[in-house]
């Protein structure tokens, strides 16, 4: 009663294992190196010149131009990551087995029983835990007494023992030493480094189900097709047609491994075939097994060791893709193809030799396929296993090297991970000895040569992995590096010569900045769309910076229908293109809760200020304001000013635009030659010319020597007709026509104009006027004649506005500073009148306190 519930339990748990194994199989094939290896982008920003135009001098557009940003992404590769999880995956899974297979093959007939533990003495003694440093003379050894005793017991002395007890005593030997290597062991990482010096069990127990399983396929074959045919015939020649198909797809496979041809059909692959051998084996398990004496195990055979076997090999298999381990999957990719066969060959050369006139009478011979009627079942199971060795010996033990050159590698970067440099690059020579193309090997110690001041013999290792194979990383991490030395030309060609440049959204991308800085834009547009169309988010941002500069060379229709408008990038590249062509497009941005600007955000909100539109201005300055009122965010104030400055300009807010410029040349004097530049252009543009040249005078003291400023002068010295002038006359319109309609809206819009451009003095003072026939209050008029006069100094309009209205406001000794700014504009008489009144005023005013 006992061990039905132990069995129970074991197989519930075993199928688990094994739907565990499976998900991290398929996620494993899906995600392939990505995390021991991401795919990083490098952003390269670029400043393009965008003429903002204020007005036309000696016939063509002039103002200033303004350096605008590009945003360039190139796919970079990191260093490899040292992934520990997966690892405590796969031990987990073979202790597991190890514990379960223990407990199992005492139940066995003695036959059977023998050629197990000779399997499992031959790989524990490749189990190297010797280098734990815990007993090394005898742990082995011990390990191996300790296993053949507990076994040999239960199948010679106690074969009617419970399973609960051989599953007790099997969990209490591998439970001691686990305990004596944890507290023991004189290593630290004790289980990582387990791990990587006993991979070679995991691999034999691996290697040992697949040549199980891989015969099967065959038989499901064989048995689909007899029994749905028609006629006896029919099912012959269905059988022989998929059995030859079956058995070419694997010589294929073996000459595209062997690098004879180049096969590459989509899920045809050795993992596909052991996929589809695991489901075929577990299916014609019971038939399988008819012919042996087993019957009563064989529930427990199927149900437990059969999912915890093949939760080993998916979860091996899953290790090495995810942990970047290539030597040692192509040692698996090896055992399978090889397995499946000669295992095929030997069932398909079976199939039709025993049971050729019973198909012909179309009878259910899949039946006693197993059953060894005319050939020894036992006897075909030998000659696959001929063959296999031949395959092995063809190859001249590619295999088993690979798999040893996989547990070096991860040794190495284990190393890497303890940061001992020395013993890291020990252990991948060693890796590289046993297989010379194996990429992690290869790329760690491209690593260490790179960083030990040998950028020469780094390349040669990265460039070592591609005789073996093409790899899109290395490809891309060699490309980058010649890049790095400005060697464009073999940037460009080591790119050109990998095959993922057909179908490789990274390599499309890289291999398209390569072209465009060779200036083959037509190749960079073709690889930008390639890469796009491969759903590149990177390459889209790209394209929208290659619109820009062709666009600016060629005169045609650079219209894109972009599918990631919401991307940072994309939104840089496709605002700055717009600004160019003077077109508006929506402002899209939610502020940072944490009101913590990022330099890609901080180039799109540039981008977009700078914009001579008129759709989307009060969006951006809401978001500038935002950002400059955290402290945190100073190191761009003078960025963000010099963008809210030209917004607020454009906006027609010149007296804000001034103020803020201001800030801007304040808060760096000996750089603020081009604010200033920026500032001689608005004023000749509001008519101001002696301020145009002070303010020139000033930004070339500064240091500026921009090539615009220069053009500029020569342009003023020839210029024909100087028409410039501040003029919000039509503001002022638009705002009288609010007199009839609502009252508030009427004194904002007066507001808003007084407000808007101190150097057109009539129109500033006439809004003020309206304002206070409205009911404005003294100090609302006196802070915005303040405003105008702090903008506009040398208007005597203002002046005398202002200082009449100090009078008003009480503030007497501000009125006679700006009677003495007033007496240095007008002629003595004018200022003789104007001093007269303001006196009276003042008289008046004190008569009045009285």
């Amino acid at each position: 009663m006992l061990d039905q519930r132990i069995t129970s339990v074991l197989q519930k748990l075993a199928i688990a294992l094994f739907a565990f194994s499976a998900i991290f199989f398929i996620y494993a094939w899906v995600t392939g190196d990505s995390l021991i290896l991401p795919w990083d982008t490098e952003t390269d920003f670029q400043v393009r010149p965008l003429l903002l135009e204020y007005f036309q001098l000696n016939g063509k557009p002039s103002g200033v131009r303004i350096d605008q940003i590009l945003s360039w992404q190139k796919f970079t590769i990191d260093e490899l990551r040292y992934l520990e999880w997966p690892q405590y995956v796969l031990l987990g899974l073979f202790v597991m087995a190890m514990w379960l297979i223990t407990a199992t093959i005492s139940l066995l007939d003695r036959f059977s029983f023998l050629l197990g533990s000779g399997i499992i003495i031959l790989m524990i003694s490749q189990l190297r835990l010797e280098e734990l440093g815990f007993a090394q003379e005898y742990i082995t050894y011990g390990l191996m007494g300790a296993y053949f005793a507990l076994t040999y017991y239960f199948q010679a002395f106690k074969p009617h023992s419970s399973f609960a007890l051989r599953l007790g005593m099997s969990a209490l030997v591998y439970t001691t030493l686990i305990v004596l290597f944890a507290l023991f062991a004189r290593t630290e990482n004790t289980a990582m480094v387990a791990t990587a010096f006993s991979v070679m069990g995991p691999a034999i127990l691996a290697a040992l189900f697949i040549l199980f399983i891989a015969g099967e396929n065959i038989y499901i074959f064989f048995k689909v097709t007899t029994s749905s045919a028609s006629n006896g015939k029919n099912g012959l020649i269905h059988f022989s047609i998929i059995g030859i198909i079956y058995l070419l797809i694997c010589v294929a496979l073996f000459m595209e491994k062997n690098g004879d041809i180049q096969f590459d059909i989509f899920l045809i692959e050795p993992r596909t075939l052991l996929l589809c051998s695991v489901v075929a084996a577990y299916f014609s398990f019971d038939n399988r097994h008819k012919s042996y004496e087993i019957e009563q195990q064989l529930g427990l055979l199927k149900q437990v060791l059969f999912p915890i076997a093949a939760a080993l090999t998916l979860g091996l298999y899953a290790y090495c893709d995810i942990t970047g381990t290539d030597a040692l999957r192509s040692g698996l990719d090896w055992v399978i193809i090889l397995a499946h066969f000669t295992m095929g060959v030997a069932y398909f050369v079976y199939t039709l030799i025993n049971f050729l006139p019973e198909v012909l009478q179309k009878l259910p011979v899949w039946k006693i396929y197993y059953q060894g009627e005319r050939t020894a079942i036992l006897t075909l199971r030998l000659m696959g296993f001929i063959l296999f060795l031949g395959g092995i010996f063809y190859t001249e033990y590619r295999p088993f090297y690979q798999v040893k050159a996989g547990q070096y590698a991860m040794l190495g970067a284990l190393g890497e991970h303890v940061e001992n440099d020395l013993i890291a690059k020990q252990y991948y020579d060693q890796s590289v000895y046993y297989e010379f193309y194996n990429f992690k090997a290869n790329y760690g110690l491209s690593r260490l040569l790179r960083e030990s001041g040998k950028p020469a013999e780094s390349r040669n290792q990265l460039r070592s992995i591609f005789r073996g194979q093409e790899h899109a990383k290395a490809r891309i991490k060699l490309a980058n590096s010649y890049a790095e030395s400005d060697d464009i030309y073999r940037e460009l060609t080591t790119l050109q010569q990998t095959p993922e440049a057909t179908y490789n959204a990274e390599v499309q991308n890289n291999l398209a900045l390569a072209h465009y800085r060779f200036e083959s834009y037509d190749s960079a547009y073709k690889y930008l769309s390639k890469s796009r169309a491969g759903a590149s988010i990177v390459s889209e941002g790209n394209l929208a910076a290659l619109n820009y500069d062709v666009a600016s060379l060629i005169n045609f229709d650079t219209t894109v229908n972009y599918s990631h408008t919401d991307n940072i990038h994309v939104k840089i590249n496709r605002q700055a293109l717009a600004n160019e062509q003077k077109l508006d497009i929506p402002f899209s941005y939610s502020p940072a809760p944490d009101t913590l600007l990022v330099r890609s955000e901080l180039f799109y909100l540039y981008n977009a200020a700078i914009t001579q539109g008129d759709t989307q201005g009060e969006k951006v300055l809401e978001a500038l304001n935002y950002y400059l009122e955290n402290p945190k965010n100073e190191q761009y104030d003078s960025f963000l000013l010099l963008a809210k400055a030209v917004l607020l300009y454009d906006e027609g807010m010149v007296n804000e635009a001034f103020k803020t410029l201001n800030i801007v040349i304040a808060r760096s004097p000996i750089s603020s030659g081009f604010p200033l530049f920026v500032k001689a252009i608005w004023c000749f543009d509001q008519g101001l010319n002696e301020e145009t040249v002070k303010y020139v005078n000033e930004s070339k003291a500064r240091a500026y020597q921009d090539e615009q400023l220069y053009e500029f002068i020569e342009a003023v010295k020839n210029m024909r007709q100087y028409t410039e002038g501040a003029d919000i006359s039509q503001a002022l319109a638009e705002a009288k026509s609010l007199q009839n309609g609502d009252s508030t809206a009427y004194a904002n819009a007066l507001t808003k104009v007084a407000s808007m451009n101190a150097f057109d003095a009539q129109s500033t003072l006439t809004a003020i006027e309206l304002l206070e026939k409205h009911g404005a209050s003294t100090d609302n008029v006196y802070k915005l004649l303040q405003e105008a006069v702090s903008i506009n100094n040398k208007s005597p309009q203002l002046l005398e506005a202002y200082i009449y209205q100090c009078v008003e406001n009480g503030l007497s000794s501000f009125g006679r500073t700006a009677l003495d700014k007033y007496s240095t504009l007008v002629e003595y008489e004018q200022y003789f009148e104007v001093a007269k009144t303001f006196n009276q005023k003042l008289e008046a005013r004190r008569n009045n306190n009285e």
